[in-house]
């Protein structure tokens, strides 16, 4: 090797060592969460200041690695679960000095601030991790099982109307396994439903957000009644009883 093309060489070295450097440097995030007593009445203080530390950490984790890209799936017959992914994938959050707790603006309201971090290894980790996960055979030999094209099963999608005047797209896929979601696409919030009641023609479930807890309230009811084959009627109560908004969500098709 030459000396000019030693030299070349060293620079381009130093080149990616500095762009490593910029991709991967500390992060730190200001984060604030909230959480209501009344939505967590059986908890006491403590329980309910590790609750409100835990939803802090999480949007700080969500603003400092984006969304995880292979969160809470599922795969059969015991290959890999959606809890290995997010143990691997998912972004550690560190937090500088001690969080700050204070009462909220309502009634009830426990809120803490958090700095929360993330190191240089941190990053490189998760990202090198789910890049892993994402071209691993075992994953991409793997089949996602057909949903059923009969009742509530399948993926619905529609626009809904909220009573204070705003509206979104919001998509609902309802599986046969327990582990149906939703997600609210101009909202930026969604998570999983938990199934409270059934039958032929209405179903009813329990919201439990997993991440968008600013944007959207949580642990909500949500009714869908069939009107169709492929269209159902969607309607959501708060934690009051109140409706909250509303709308159709019509099947897609595979």
């Amino acid at each position: 090797m030459s000396t000019l093309q030693k030299k070349i060489f060293q620079i381009i070295i130093g080149i990616s060592f500095l762009f490593q450097t910029v991709l991967y440097a500390d992060k730190t995030v200001m984060e604030t969460a909230t959480i209501n007593h009344s939505s967590y009445p059986n908890k006491n203080i403590e329980e309910l200041k590790s609750l409100v530390l835990k939803k802090a950490k999480l949007q700080a984790a969500y603003k400092i690695y984006g969304e995880v890209l292979l969160s809470r799936t599922s795969f059969e017959n015991g290959k890999i679960n959606g809890e290995y992914i997010n143990n691997i994938a998912g972004g550690i959050v560190h937090i500088k000095g001690e969080p700050k707790f204070d009462n909220g603006k309502n009634l009830g309201d426990i809120q803490v601030t958090i700095k929360a971090y993330a190191t240089d290894a941190d990053m490189k980790r998760y990202y090198k991790n789910t890049v892993n996960l994402q071209n691993n055979k075992q994953i991409q030999d793997i089949q996602p099982k057909r949903i059923k094209q009969k009742g509530f099963y399948g993926q619905w999608s529609g626009y809904l109307m909220e009573n204070s005047g705003r509206s979104t797209k919001a998509t609902i896929v309802i599986s046969d396994n327990g582990q149906s979601k939703i997600s609210f696409s101009s909202f930026e919030c969604g998570g999983d439903l938990l199934i409270k009641r059934k039958d032929t023609h209405y179903t009813e479930f329990k919201k439990l957000l997993n991440y968008g807890f600013d944007n959207c309230e949580d642990k909500t009811q949500i009714i869908l009644i069939k009107k169709s084959e492929n269209q159902i009627q969607y309607t959501e109560y708060s934690n009051q009883k109140e409706q909250i908004a509303h709308g159709n969500l019509y099947r897609e098709r595979e």
